[in-house]
């Protein structure tokens, strides 16, 4: 495999950047200790919507693969899903066979770059994190970020995703942040790619919510596997796909945000 410098982590540079990370592979002893460590740290409660632990199962056992697509309302979100799957027997099998869509900024340091991509994470670049007049750039590196996991989802690895683009700030007067943020097209435009070229994934959305209490909230969140998307949905678009996440996705941050408060008033009963 060849090798990509660091420096190299640039918008100009995609075309090599994802030529490298299609072939690069998950460190899965890796992997999977990092999971377990998270484990110990993060308890968070997870539940499934009805049929999607048998839709997990399913596809797992014909080799099919799945994008996990999650709200992002914290920085500690993908350890609090790290810990869910290590926690939880149905998903389990994610662990060490999943790549990660992360932002480029997190492979600019040589610490968080050895760290990021032993885990399977590969860099997306987003328009807000680069010059205006490199706009034009982040959509090619779009194009090509879409072909090449289409890839690895063909290869039977899974998918997870953050597909709001960027962490919810919450409502401006509230605070909350029980609604979601619009989903961005990458995600649709990934899934319709995948079914045309005759990958068989489904999209299940993960709700993560937190509860009120600042000391307790972050150790012990609720995880959802929401409603699944099944592949081949006769005649989506990809916009069609987006606007059906973003609706399956409020769901299953609705019954996160349930989960947790249940939980919150059980330990003050």
């Amino acid at each position: 495999m060849s090798s990509l410098k660091r420096s190299d982590i640039t918008i100009e540079n995609y075309a090599e950047i994802y030529a490298y990370y299609r072939q690069y592979e998950i460190d899965k002893r890796f992997t999977k200790a990092v999971h377990a460590v998270l484990s110990q740290v993060y308890h968070p409660e997870v539940t499934f919507s009805e049929g999607t632990q048998e839709f997990i199962e399913s596809q797992r056992d014909q080799g099919k693969p799945v994008i996990l697509a999650a709200n992002h309302v914290r920085y500690i979100d993908h350890n609090v899903a790290a810990a869910a799957l290590s926690r939880t027997p149905d998903v389990t099998h994610f662990v060490g066979n999943t790549f990660v869509l992360a932002k480029a900024e997190y492979f600019q340091s040589a610490r968080d770059r050895w760290h990021t991509e032993r885990v399977g994470c590969v860099p997306v670049f987003r328009s807000q994190d680069v010059p205006r007049d490199q706009h034009m750039l982040v959509g090619r590196a779009a194009s090509e970020l879409v072909k090449m996991s289409v890839e690895k989802l063909s290869q039977g690895l899974n998918l997870f995703c953050f597909p709001e683009g960027t962490r919810n700030k919450g409502d401006r007067i509230t605070g909350a942040w029980e609604a979601i943020q619009p989903v961005e097209a990458g995600i649709g435009h990934i899934a319709t790619k995948a079914w045309r070229s005759g990958v068989d994934v489904g999209i299940v959305p993960v709700g993560i919510a937190y509860g009120a209490s600042s000391r307790l909230d972050w150790r012990s969140p609720a995880v959802h596997f929401g409603v699944p998307i099944e592949s081949g949905t006769d005649g989506l678009k990809p916009a069609d796909v987006t606007s059906l996440l973003g609706f399956q996705l409020q769901q299953s941050v609705d019954e996160a945000n349930a989960d947790v408060s249940k939980t919150h008033l059980d330990l003050f009963a």
